[in-house]
């Protein structure tokens, strides 16, 4: 049976884009703006080799030229360059989208494996690899002990909200939580946590501008076996783009 952080993480890591005949951004997926951490719409018509660490283009490149009829699927590794200059390591997938026997642009696809690696870490015991896999998640990625005080929170939580890893070990990640969403999220998490549950939840976080920032968090218990510390491990994912585009195309004309 799959938790309800796996789907999570599941959902958020299958990226997909489309490329016109031009190599521009025709479409991107909210989950592939989230990793590469831009805007969907900012995407659109964007040349996607300006996404593209310059060392990879070349690569790139050639591998969308040999995507046509005889060679459907090319799978090429990458470096995407985030807007924070940081670089998200991928795998992606090219496929032509035909239209009769001409080629009229290309369909990629990609996973991103750092966050699912982490949890595998979480759930295995294994700390080193845990830390390494979570430092390159695109997503928040938080562990709680066995009394639900967080113990480990990567680089994203900053970015997501501007407060220090200090800060928000403890309890002080939950004062990021926007005010009229925290009785139930601690009631969500502190029921989850007594029962030995997972736990899935959409809440609001506040960013120290004042900004505020929807995201959907889930964590899964691991095993007690592991140790004292074992607890949960969690993942948030920022959804405020999604949530966004819903309000525009339920608003009506």
């Amino acid at each position: 049976m799959v938790s309800a952080l796996d789907s999570l993480v599941y959902l958020s890591s299958e990226m997909l884009i489309i490329l016109d005949e031009r190599a521009a951004v025709q479409f991107a997926s909210s989950s592939a703006a989230r990793l590469f951490g831009f805007d969907p719409v900012a995407l659109v018509s964007s040349p996607f080799e300006d996404l593209i660490d310059p060392a990879d283009r070349a690569e790139c490149a050639a591998a969308l030229a040999a995507a046509g009829i005889d060679a459907l699927d090319q799978k090429v590794p990458m470096a995407v360059i985030r807007p924070d200059g940081a670089n998200h390591e991928c795998v992606v997938s090219v496929r032509p989208l035909l239209e009769g026997a001409e080629r009229r642009g290309w369909l990629l696809t990609s996973t991103d494996e750092s966050t699912i690696a982490a949890l595998v870490a979480a759930r295995t015991g294994n700390e080193p690899r845990f830390a390494e896999a979570s430092a390159c998640s695109p997503f928040v990625i938080f562990r709680l002990d066995e009394k639900g005080a967080c113990i480990h929170l990567n680089s994203r939580w900053s970015e997501l909200t501007g407060q220090s890893f200090d800060s928000a070990l403890g309890r002080g990640w939950l004062s990021m939580i926007e005010e009229g969403d925290r009785k139930t999220f601690r009631a969500i998490v502190g029921a989850a946590h007594t029962a030995g549950k997972g736990w899935r939840h959409t809440f609001r976080v506040r960013h120290i501008d004042g900004s505020i920032k929807w995201v959907e968090g889930a964590a899964d218990p691991i095993d007690a076996a592991l140790g004292p510390a074992s607890g949960m491990v969690g993942v948030v994912v920022d959804i405020t783009s999604e949530v966004r585009l819903q309000r525009v195309a339920t608003a009506g004309p």
